[in-house]
């Protein structure tokens, strides 16, 4: 969510929209145009009545059209002062995952039971698996959007100048931590006569675990084939280096680096864990946790030819074009907006 929103902020129209932010969170991740007047408001500590009384303020004051919550276990309070003080501009971002997930679902939903008649409150869902499970908890005169995250595909792109490495490179670009599932990368190109190089870009966020895959490079002898890298602010650069882009992770909400390999024509295998709405075709998906079964879908586009290798890049950026662009997010949400 915050992610589309700094999107929308840095591309919607001017000259129809004056917008103002509040963002109520511990830190801001995703740049905020200059142009945008921000507000942000930080929690100390469980107990901190300088910022309640700050919140209530923000709140009640009119001059903010858009106000962001996105701090654990405080969402669904600032969505009941809302409630009470008819706030109807507000956007307030519910992780799906993790052990919260249903807690979080089940609270909002007696929210918006209770402020329902005063409040027209919208939920937007930024893939089909978030509605398919908010559809559990959410009462039935609750209607649900879902709104794809946005790839900016003048970025993300084929780039002709990029030199390719003489070998054949399968890349992998994340976070290292477990839920990404790299060992299953690394036990499959053990199995792989073929001469090639696993590139992995992405910051280590659990160092254990990335001392496990090196032990692993080791103990299958392919710690030579294997280079680790910090996440680039290039990316596009990095994508246009690979022969062939892998996600296996177990799970994913909409894996936006998928879409941005997929923009930039690479060819893209993907676990079913990550495949939540279907975003490949099922022979380029490979079981979750199978290494014979990645291993044998790597083995199918090293044999093939040239011309099917190309219309399949051809079609991955055509597919991101129509379903994941810029200009459809601003659109639908342009229209919430203005409503």
């Amino acid at each position: 969510m915050e992610r589309q929103l700094s999107i929308f902020l840095e591309h919607f129209d001017r000259s129809k929209y004056n917008v103002t932010l509040a963002l109520v969170r511990d830190k801001i991740e995703y740049e905020i145009p200059k142009d945008i007047e921000v507000i942000q408001l930080n929690k100390k500590g469980k107990i901190d009545l300088k910022f309640y009384w700050k919140l209530f303020g923000l709140l009640k004051d009119k001059k903010w059209d858009i106000i962001q919550s996105k701090i654990s276990g405080l969402n669904e309070q600032v969505m009941f002062l809302c409630g009470l003080l008819n706030k109807k501009n507000l956007v307030v971002e519910i992780r799906n995952s993790g052990k919260r997930l249903y807690r979080n679902y089940k609270n909002m939903n007696i929210l918006i039971k209770l402020f329902h008649n005063s409040n027209s409150w919208k939920i937007i869902t930024n893939s089909q698996k978030a509605n398919n499970e908010l559809q559990k908890f959410i009462h039935n005169d609750i209607k649900t959007t879902t709104i794809y995250n946005a790839i900016d595909t003048d970025k993300f792109k084929k780039i002709d100048k990029i030199k390719k490495l003489d070998t054949f490179t399968i890349g992998f670009v994340g976070r290292i931590q477990k839920v990404k599932n790299i060992e299953l990368l690394i036990n499959a190109i053990s199995m792989i006569k073929t001469n090639l190089i696993l590139e992995i870009y992405g910051n280590i966020e659990d160092i254990k675990y990335y001392d496990n895959l090196i032990e692993l490079a080791i103990e299958k002898k392919v710690k030579n084939k294997i280079k680790f890298y910090n996440a680039s602010d290039n990316i596009e650069n990095i994508y246009n280096r690979f022969d062939l882009f892998i996600l296996p992770s177990h799970h994913e909400g909409t894996p936006n680096v998928l879409l941005e390999a997929m923009a930039c024509e690479c060819i893209c295998l993907i676990s079913k864990g990550a495949n939540s709405d279907n975003y490949l075709d099922k022979k380029f998906v490979f079981d979750t946790d199978n290494v014979a079964d990645l291993y044998q879908k790597i083995n199918i586009i090293l044999s093939k030819d040239f011309e099917y290798i190309n219309n399949l890049k051809v079609a991955n950026r055509k597919y991101i074009i129509e379903n994941f662009s810029i200009k459809r997010m601003l659109k639908k949400y342009g229209l919430i907006y203005e409503d």
